[in-house]
């Protein structure tokens, strides 16, 4: 007879994420130092048909798209973040880095509240 075993299965936690889709290479290089700086991992892809592939795989926190791409595009990146409960932030490509750095703070800190593992 095999003898019990009391211990508890560990619960995975996915790591905090973020996914940065076609946009300005400045802003490519804000968002991922700041998203780094706050414990990120930052997943830079280049198109969004490619961004829409890996977003099951990544499962992001924080998804940063170009606000100027087709509305259809923009569309299904939308459908897909929400899909993985992804925060979505929207960057034109003209926007100012105070703006960026601004919007992906908010996106990312709100994205680790909501997802921070229980206190046990």
């Amino acid at each position: 007879m095999l003898g019990r075993v009391d211990a508890k299965t560990a619960q995975r936690f996915r790591a905090a994420t973020a996914m940065l889709v076609q946009i300005a290479p400045a802003h490519v290089e804000a968002s991922t130092k700041l998203l780094t700086s706050l414990g990120y991992r930052v997943v830079n892809v280049g198109h969004i048909p490619a961004a829409c592939e890996r977003m099951a795989v990544v499962m992001p926190l924080v998804v940063v798209g170009d606000a100027d791409a087709l509305a259809t595009a923009r569309d299904e990146l939308r459908d897909r973040a929400v899909a993985v409960g992804a925060q979505m932030v929207w960057l034109p490509k003209d926007a100012d880095l105070a703006f960026v750095t601004s919007a992906v703070r908010i996106a990312a800190v709100s994205a680790l509240e909501k997802h921070e593992p229980p206190v046990t």
